[in-house]
């Protein structure tokens, strides 16, 4: 511890002060004074202690005892000796500058150091603290709002259940439940993760909330009840429901869980008790109550009080308030006239409709129809009323119901004079007087009113940018209705127009009426926008057509109750009532022009457009304007002022306006709904009456109609059918289609002259309809016995005629400024993408949208404004003037232009962040699983910083739905929640999140183009965004090539891309600050992960061009850190920091490791073939166990044969090793292993035994199946072994019961009698099964999955043994298998693999639609797709894709090779036999030369070979002839049929080998008996092979050869008579190397790979072989099983499907033999063949015609046209993989894809030429240019390496057309050219720089040049 005189001595620098005595001693008079510091000549002295100063023998004396006090006297000191302090003063000059700039956290930090550092005696002291004041004032003053949460206590979910129910009580006595499903991962309830019930008896509340072990909720919250299994929960919830009448929130989406629920564990559906959808109930009676998403958000918004005092309240307690608050409603809100309407409406039951056992897969189940008991308890009356009830109560409401308008008032002491804008905006001013609106001046809000303002009064159009923020909407508003002009305000949405009507005119309206100036407003909206009160009243009149369903029921009630309530009309208001199909038919632009008289008085639109024509100020949306100033005159009195608002999205508007359509097929749903002819053919629709009409022979009026009417629906009925036909074959190619994504397609490319023609003559029958059908209307009156109603149905039929008759002839002219197109729609597709089943719209679009508003729009108002927060491009107005044809430059008409700039501070307010590192997607992938895993990722990681808080907008919905669970996997473990757009309506979801941070949530809001524009969040609610992909048009439509087109050609030089399409994604791009920043207050960050941005030149002059912001450029962590920082107040400097693209750079590609890395719970991967998706599903498997995400016992990996489970096991324990991989070992399992274990562990719990039949002795299964056979009266020719144990097969994979089939026999007996004998033979084989207490291979899955169903404690311990499941080949699974899956996976993490091109055992049950209804059957599901084939080379890909292609099986996945093999060019080879003697000397021969080769490797690999077939037989030929050459092989598989298939024989052949190889080393041999037999063989005395083979037989000593087995070894013996001992050496394993000949059928190989491949037999009857004889009853016996299975099967297959299944997996076993090579393929054919010793004559099989492609197969009759190569490429190096292909390094370290390449890429570098390599051009689709000289304007350089290959030479080809077309400069080199690389590049040079001199002279090309030698000096 330091002394006094120490501290004093340490501080004493600082005080500047006279050097001091220390130690000094004073003797007084009286004292002795001792000082530590001492100055004589002034008598002052310091000393230790602590009193004041004192005068002691007259020093003065001061004291001090520590730092503080030593300070303290010091500066006494220099005060009393008159010395400046020596302190170090602060210098605030940098903390100003911070100040300043507004960096007020940097500032902050800044003085918190220094004061940190001070003493509170420091001169600077206080200084210090003021800054700190003012600091944290202006951080106050420029904070964004903060809105605290409400602290509301945390509950449990079940325990809030549990304290709902106490505190609860229902006012209803009639019992009833109340149920829901719960997931803590998914608000959604993809699944059932736990239920919770409400059980309500007399009132009083018990509860039931309830999960199974180890599930989420279980995981999330211990205070569940919890239950063993899922079938002890459901029967304890069934028992718990009682049959009581049971309410659920949303019960279409709850019941279809709790179906599929129910199916699963128990077979059948959930029909025991009556489900009603309280929410559709709720809508009744509430019908403006938008928030249906939850029952608490409903209460909310109802303030329907739900919690208790201390805030909390759950769903049940939300549902039964709801009931309780909905019958006091009822008996005291609702008029008994309306009760009984409403009553009336929801007694509507449609007929007939039937329950059923099992459901399909997408099935949605509908609630039932409230029963008359509940009817009355919810809308009690006291008497009954007519049927004429419903349409008083309509008419007399809206006769009274004025339109929406709003008025301001006169002061009654008269005018108020003349008042200016500045008046009313001014501080002071009208607004700023107004108590209920808090105002402040802006300056460039009044600004920009004076501008509008100047505009009422000039003949010149205006164009305004009014930035974000400056209060547009009210500068806009004021001098508008201070003006005497009537005036039109339009915007683009029907959101933006109801914001300006509800919230910015009450506000101007209110200044008006303060000052005494009367004006009128009202809003108006397009006829779509406004319910039909006659169509209502139509479909009341014909109800039972309408009511299909419970929900159509609540749909009408509820529009009937908002009809006697809404003030509008507008069906906006109850949108979230969704029924597209009914809300369609209340839309009045689906009405007839005229109304009838009784209707047309009261309709809102009527009503509206009246009041539009009186008032100062309508309020409409850009549409309208469009349709009026089409339909007024140049001279009609219209509106004198127009305003657009959001001016930029009018060309669009305009487009989409004047676009005419003809929709055939809506046409022909509207004419079948208005017949709906039956089976019969008869007319039973509501054109009947004048189908049938007594006088419709006599009267002229109806027969016209009526012969007019049947001669559309042929030629319409057959004009669609033969368009559709054409259709089919213009998208042939089209392998992949989503209904929410129309296949646009150029008219010209549709047309063929019998479908123009006979369009042509629909024309004119639809044209003469639609006249017969005027006259029958205006006749109408003078109709006997027809029904009123008919009226408006017949007018809107006309209506629609008119229309697209109207669309359809337009389409016969051509016009260069219109385009026609069509658009295809996938409607569904039952037959696995096989082939779609189509709709389509063809349309008539105009071009010169600039030329149309210049002679159609602008004539039409006297005063024009168009105005938007983003109309400038990098700060000019020209590019939208030209798109609003404004461009004139004349100036008397040339526009007004002025930008008046946002107020907001984008420099402080808003950070630009860009992650430089983010993937492109490959555009040939439709989803790019690295892309999108990549984007879930980055945005996940931006949402944790963000706490939640966020919008992400995409351009693609696909793109959106594949994020969003992944997104959600990635945030589980953060409590934030993600919702898309799809999860519910448009306002809710923007509700939610602004609410969100009040409600203590956090969401991420993902949505596409709506969200882009007008959802205004402001404040905390809101603090990221993130912009997924610049937001171009869709360069390939038929509209935008056409307007290309048309804009080029008004100039040669003109760049449409540059000068159109780029200034229009900015102004999108601009919009998006506006969803960010609102308000002065808001800040936050706009992430744009579009790797464009900055890897086009483009994306970087946006960026630029964007408002000033913090920008930072960097990686993704960086940038992810960079956003924290910002959002957390913390200073942040712009930084630029520009990356390359990223490449990966692992053992696994990109899609691969996304896979592998992906944090979803369930996983499905459809891969190709060769793609490693066993690779990443072991790699995923060891990574979880290895990073101890996984223990082993809870794995388990299934697959499908034992040879597949061995290979697995072995791959991980090699990657896994040790005790990990040895505890996984028991659960590797088959699906029939994993039965077997769980019928044992039952058995042994029953202490019993089942035994299982041998499949390898199947004896005893063949007689049970004869005795069947004979129990039931087939015989074996109709139902032979092979077939029964197919039908066997059927029936227990479909888990079908028993007594079901028994209850179909006598049904069967009638219809189908040999399908009732194959279900006798099918019950009396499991009978006898059942006797013998045994079961086979097929009942082992049936028995376990019976457990699992049956046996609560069984299902309990299997369904929590395993947390992770991993299942290989999915596509091969059975529907039982897939059924045992559910029962045992619901709570794993599950991984699945499959392709569906590789299912091949659809014969032995397996059912290939498993992999398509996965995500359906476990949702949340994340799918992958592998795509690139690294197996097989890169001719044999293309060629098996184009195989599936010519075949009709390419299902969307499109296979590519590897890139690093692009190099190989080896060809497929046909090889032509003319018998098969020949073709097994030919096989041999090839076999021969492929075991020769080296595979590259390090040590090189021995080669091996597959040869592969059909059926055995086809194998028998080749065998010999390897034996006969002494060539190893092995036959592989469970029915391997061949000489040496039989272990015995193969053993004896093997021993004999090995004698041999003893023989030959000169091993002595002793005197037993083998000894004896070698040393014959040393001593020469046996002759030949079969002789050696005969003596080794004779001394085997276990069992001998019998049978079978006997008479192939004599034919082996008697082969290998005459050839020598020799040929039987190389069958040494251990001294060969193994085996490496495999022979074997294709299905034995599945899964396996070979470097050489051949496959024979392949000829028509061999391979497609030939259909069984009893292939069509197996199929009649599959369609019987499907309808009564219990499996997963769900009668999803069609019978088109069942009858093709044989065909296509024919085509399938093609495609896997073809694909196990790696390096070289050979298939071979025989002309004749000699099969079971009957020679036969083949033709070649049709496969090899849908394969043959002369560019990549070659034809060969012999083995010398066979060229087998050693590999040049080693596919087993994984390296630094990438997946583009890039491999080769230049000088300037950038990768390319070829030597050839690199070398040009070096000598551009060495001579100092600028390049791009690969850099995509907009302007050339699907190209990627070799090498743009940039500066040389983008001159291509393409260098031609592989023009020897066809399809290289045809893509290339393309590629130059498109360089053509776009006049692009391109110059070539090949690989000649190579061998003079500077002759060739000085070439290339000279043509470069001679074309660009010519073009842009001799100046602009020498400082070109001068860059150049600049850069050669650099690299020197």
């Amino acid at each position: 511890m330091k002394s006094m005189l120490d501290i004093l001595i340490d501080i004493f620098p600082e005080f500047g002060l006279p050097e001091p005595e220390t130690d000094f001693t004073f003797v007084g008079d009286a004292d002795e004074l001792v000082f530590l510091f001492a100055w004589p000549n002034h008598k002052i002295g310091i000393r230790q202690g602590n009193n004041d100063i004192q005068l002691l023998e007259g020093w003065l004396v001061l004291e001090c005892y520590n730092l503080e006090t030593a300070r303290l006297a010091l500066r006494k000191v220099g005060e009393l000796l008159n010395v400046e302090s020596n302190v170090l003063r602060i210098d605030f000059t940098k903390v100003q500058a911070l100040f300043d700039a507004g960096q007020y956290e940097a500032a902050k930090k800044e003085v918190e150091q220094n004061l940190d550092k001070l003493q509170p005696d420091h001169p600077d002291y206080g200084s210090c603290n003021k800054w700190l004041k003012d600091i944290r004032k202006a951080i106050k003053k420029n904070a964004p709002e903060i809105v605290k949460p409400i602290e509301t206590p945390k509950s449990s979910f079940p325990a809030q259940v549990k304290k709902d129910g106490e505190r609860l009580q229902s006012i209803i006595n009639k019992p009833f439940n109340i149920l829901g499903v719960f997931s803590p991962k998914s608000e959604n309830y993809e699944s059932v993760d736990a239920v919770w019930l409400g059980i309500i008896r007399n009132g009083a509340i018990e509860t039931f909330a309830a999960c199974v072990e180890n599930s989420p909720a279980y995981e999330d919250d211990p205070n569940w009840q919890v239950f063993g299994s899922e079938l002890e929960l459901l029967d304890t919830l069934i028992e718990k429901l009682n049959g009581e009448a049971t309410f659920i929130w949303g019960a279409n989406k709850v019941l279809s869980l709790l179906n599929q629920w129910h199916y699963r564990l128990k077979g059948q559906v959930f029909d025991s008790v009556k489900f009603y959808d309280l929410e559709k109930i709720s809508s009744v009676f509430f019908p403006l109550t938008h928030r249906t998403d939850h029952p608490e958000s409903f209460c909310k918004q109802r303030q329907i009080n739900f919690t208790d005092e201390m805030g909390l309240g759950g769903p049940l307690s939300a549902e039964i308030s709801i009931l309780n608050t909905i019958v006091e409603f009822g008996k005291t809100e609702l008029s008994d006239e309306l009760k009984f309407s409403l009553k009336k409406l929801l007694e509507n039951q449609p007929k007939g409709k039937e329950g059923k056992l099992i459901i399909d897969y997408l099935e949605v189940f509908d609630s039932d129809f409230l029963s008359e008991e509940w009817l009355n308890i919810f809308f009690p009356t006291s008497q009954e009323y007519n049927s004429d009830t419903t349409i008083k109560l309509l008419k007399a409401y809206h006769e009274k119901l004025a339109p929406v308008s709003i008025l301001s008032t006169e002061k009654e002491e008269g005018n108020s004079g003349d008042v200016s804008t500045l008046e009313i905006l001014k501080n002071g001013g009208v607004l700023s007087q107004l108590s209920s609106f808090s105002y402040a001046e802006r300056k460039e809000q009044i600004a920009f009113s004076q501008k509008i303002e100047e505009c009422m009064s000039s003949s010149k159009p205006f164009v305004l940018e009014a930035g974000t923020g400056i209060g547009k909407t009210i500068g806009y508003l004021v001098p508008s209705l201070l003006s005497k002009n009537k005036t039109y305000v339009t915007t683009h949405t029907k959101a933006l127009q109801d914001q300006a009507w509800f919230k910015d005119i009450p506000i101007v309206f209110n200044a008006l009426s303060h000052i005494g100036i009367k004006k009128t407003a009202t809003i108006i909206k397009g006829k779509s926008n406004y319910v039909c009160l006659q169509s209502y009243a139509d479909i009341l009149d014909s109800i039972g057509e309408h009511i299909e369903s419970p929900d159509d029921g609540y749909y009408l009630a509820s529009i009937l109750h908002w009809l006697l309530i809404t003030e509008t009309g507008w069906l906006s208001e109850v949108e979230h009532l969704g029924n597209w199909k009914l809300s369609r038919l209340l839309s009045r632009d689906m009405a007839p022009p005229s109304l009838r008289g009784e209707w047309s008085d009261i309709d809102p639109h009527n009503k509206a457009k009246e009041l539009a024509s009186k008032a100062d100020l309508v309020v409409a949306n850009h549409s309208y304007v469009v349709l009026i100033s089409q339909s007024s005159g140049q001279n009609n009195e219209g509106p004198d002022t127009l305003i657009v608002d959001e001016a930029h999205n009018i060309e669009n508007v305009v487009t989409e306006v004047l676009t005419k359509h003809f929709k055939p097929f809506e046409l022909q749903g509207e004419l079948n709904s208005l017949l709906k002819r039956d089976r019969k053919d008869k007319i039973q629709g509501l054109l009947r009456p004048l189908t049938e009409h007594k006088e419709k022979e006599n009267n002229e009026l109806i027969k016209a109609f009526n012969e007019a009417l049947f001669e559309y629906e042929i030629a319409l009925n057959s004009w669609c059918a033969n368009a559709l036909k054409r259709l089919r074959d213009l998208l042939s190619n089209i392998t992949d289609a989503d209904p929410d994504y129309p296949i646009p397609f150029e008219l010209s490319d549709f047309w063929i002259p019998s479908i123009f023609e006979d369009a042509k003559l629909l024309s004119e029958v639809i044209s003469k309809l639609a006249n017969k059908t005027r006259n029958l209307l205006e006749a109408f009156q003078t109709l006997s016995s027809v029904p009123s109603k008919l009226h408006g149905s017949i007018g809107s039929f006309e209506q629609r005629l008119n229309e697209n008759n109207t669309g359809l002839s337009d389409l016969f002219e051509k016009k260069n400024d219109w385009v026609h197109w069509g658009e295809a729609v996938a409607k569904g597709n039952a037959n696995d993408s096989k082939e779609f089943n189509w709709i389509f719209i063809l349309h008539s679009t105009p071009i010169d949208i600039a030329g149309w508003l210049r002679t159609n729009f602008h004539p039409k108002f006297k005063h024009e404004a168009f105005v938007s927060a983003t109309l400038t491009v990098a700060g000019s107005f020209d590019p939208v003037c030209i798109r609003l044809g404004l461009d004139s430059l004349d100036i008397n008409t040339a526009p007004v232009t002025g930008i008046f700039p946002s107020p907001f501070d984008y420099k402080k307010q808003a950070l630009l962040a860009v992650p430089h590192d983010m993937p492109l997607a490959d555009p040939k992938l439709k989803i790019d699983p690295y892309y999108i895993e990549e984007q879930a990722k980055h945005i996940a990681k931006q949402a944790i910083v963000s706490d939640g808080r966020m919008l992400a907008l995409f351009t693609s919905n696909l793109i959106m739905t594949e994020i969003q669970p992944r997104l959600q996997a990635w945030l589980n473990n953060s409590g934030i929640t993600v919702i898309s757009q799809k999860d519910g309506n448009r306002s809710a979801l923007v509700d939610r999140l602004r609410d969100a941070p009040r409600k203590g949530e956090k969401i991420v809001l993902l949505g596409v183009r709506s969200f882009w524009e007008g959802v205004d969040i402001q404040g905390a609610a809101l603090s990221s965004l993130v912009v997924t992909r610049l937001p171009f048009e869709y360069h390939n439509h038929p509209v935008q090539i056409a307007k290309k087109k048309f804009y080029e050609a008004g100039g040669h030089d003109r760049d449409y891309f540059a000068e159109y399409v780029v200034p229009a994604t900015f102004i999108h791009l601009r919009q998006m600050y506006g969803r960010l920043i609102r308000s002065e207050k808001d800040y936050g960050a706009t992430i744009i992960t579009d790797p464009r941005i900055y890897t086009k030149r483009y994306g970087k002059s946006l960026l630029h061009s964007l408002p000033e912001t913090t920008t930072v450029i960097d990686t993704g962590d960086i940038v992810v850190e960079s956003v924290r920082k910002f959002l957390a107040g913390e200073s942040i400097e712009s930084s630029y920091v520009w990356g390359g693209l990223t490449y990966a750079s692992y053992e696994l590609s990109p899609e691969q490791r996304a896979i592998v890395d992906s944090p979803s719970k369930r996983i499905l991967v459809r891969a190709a073939a060769g793609s490693g998706k066993t690779h990443v599903l072991i790699k995923r498997l060891v990574r979880l166990v290895h990073n101890h995400n996984a223990k082993p016992e809870e794995v388990l990996a299934l697959t499908f044969t034992n040879k597949a489970m061995n290979v697995m096991y072995e791959r991980i324990e090699s990657e896994l090793g040790g005790d990990k991989a040895y505890a996984m070992h028991r659960n590797i399992l088959t699906y029939h292993k994993l039965a077997m274990r769980i019928i044992r562990q039952d058995d042994s719990e029953k202490d019993q035994e089942t035994n299982f039949l041998d499949e390898k002795n199947p004896t005893l299964q063949l007689e049970l199946i004869e005795k069947a056979r004979q129990s039931s009266g087939i015989i074996k020719n109709t139902l032979n072994d092979e077939d029964a144990l197919t039908l066997l097969g059927y029936a227990q994979n479909g888990l079908i019961n028993e007594q079901e089939l028994e209850g179909k026999i006598e049904v069967l007996n009638i219809e189908n009698p040999l399908m009732a004998k194959f279900a006798k033979f099918y019950l009396a084989y499991v009978s006898m099964l059942r006797e013998k207490n045994v079961i086979d291979y097929g009942e082992a899955i049936v028995k376990a999955i019976r457990i699992l169903r049956e046996n609560k404690d069984q299902a309990q311990r299997w369904s929590n043994r395993f947390k992770w499941i991993f299942c290989d080949e999915y596509q091969d699974t059975s529907p039982a298998q897939a059924t045992l899956l559910q029962l045992l996976g619901q709570q794993a993490n599950l991984f699945v693999v499959g392709d569906s091109y590789q299912s091949i055992y659809s014969w032995q049950g397996s059912d290939p639609d498993n992999l398509r209804r996965f995500e359906a059957d476990f949702p949340n599901t994340a799918s992958y797709y592998l795509s690139k084939n690294y197996r097989c080379f890169p001719k044999l890909v293309r060629m098996s894709q184009g195989f599936l292609e010519r075949a009709g099986e390419l299902q969307g996945l499109r296979v590519e090779y590897d890139h690093k093999r692009s190099t190989e060019d080896q060809s497929v080879y046909f090889l032509n036999n003319e018998n098969d003697n020949l073709e097994a000397e030919t096989v041999t021969a090839v076999v021969k030369t492929a075991l020769a080769l080296e595979i590259p490797g390090d040590p090189p690999k021995p080669a091996t070979v597959g040869i592969l077939a059909r059926k055995w037989h086809l194998l028998a030929n080749i065998e010999r002839g390897l034996l006969k050459n002494g060539i190893p092989y092995k036959i592989e598989g469970d029915t391997a049929r061949g000489l040496l298939a039989s272990p015995k024989i193969r053993k004896i052949v093997e021993q004999a080998a090995n004698l041999l190889h003893r023989a030959d080393s000169g091993q002595e041999f002793g005197d037993s008996v083998e000894g004896k037999l070698g040393q014959k063989i040393q001593m020469n005395n046996i002759l030949s092979a079969g002789a050696l083979l005969k003596e080794i037989a004779s001394i085997q000593t276990d069992d001998g050869i019998t049978g079978i087995e006997k008479t192939e070894f004599e034919d082996l013996c008697d082969l290998l008579e005459k050839e020598p001992i020799s040929n039987l050496k190389h069958f040494n394993t251990s001294a060969n190397g193994g085996i490496r000949v495999i022979l074997s059928t294709i299905h034995s190989q599945k899964g396996e790979e070979f470097e050489t491949v051949i496959v024979v037999g392949m000829e028509e009857g061999n391979s497609p072989h030939e259909q069984p004889k009893g292939h069509s009853h197996l199929i009649e016996w599959r369609k019987v099983v499907q309808g009564l299975s219990h499996a997963t099967w769900r009668a999803s297959i069609t019978n088109q499907d069942l009858e093709r299944i044989y065909t296509q997996e024919e085509k399938r076993i093609f495609y896997v033999a073809m694909t196990r090579a790696k390096y070289h393929l050979v298939i071979s054919n025989s002309k004749n063949r000699t099969l079971f010793g009957s020679p036969k004559t083949y033709e070649k099989s049709n496969f090899l015609k849908l394969s043959h492609d002369s560019s990549l197969v070659k034809e060969a009759e012999s083995v010398y046209e066979i060229e087998i190569n050693t590999p040049k490429v080693n596919i087993e190096d994984k390296g630094d993989y990438r997946s583009d292909g890039r491999v080769f390094q230049t000088n300037n370290g950038e990768l390319v894809r070829s030597k050839s390449e690199m070398l040009i890429a070096n000598e551009f570098h060495r001579l100092g030429i600028l390049y791009e390599y690969e850099l995509p051009d907009d302007n050339i689709q699907n190209a990627l240019p070799d090498f743009m000289l940039p500066e040389y304007e983008n001159v291509i350089i393409e260098h031609l390496g592989l023009m020897t290959d066809a399809e290289y030479h045809k893509r290339w080809n393309e590629k130059a057309k498109q360089y053509e077309e776009e006049n692009r400069l391109y110059l070539c080199t090949n690989e000649e050219e190579m061998k003079h690389l500077n002759t060739t590049i000085e070439r290339l040079l000279d043509q470069t720089r001679l074309w660009y001199e010519t073009k842009y002279g001799k100046e602009k090309l020498e400082l070109i040049k001068s860059k150049e030698e600049n850069r050669r000096n650099s690299i020197k």
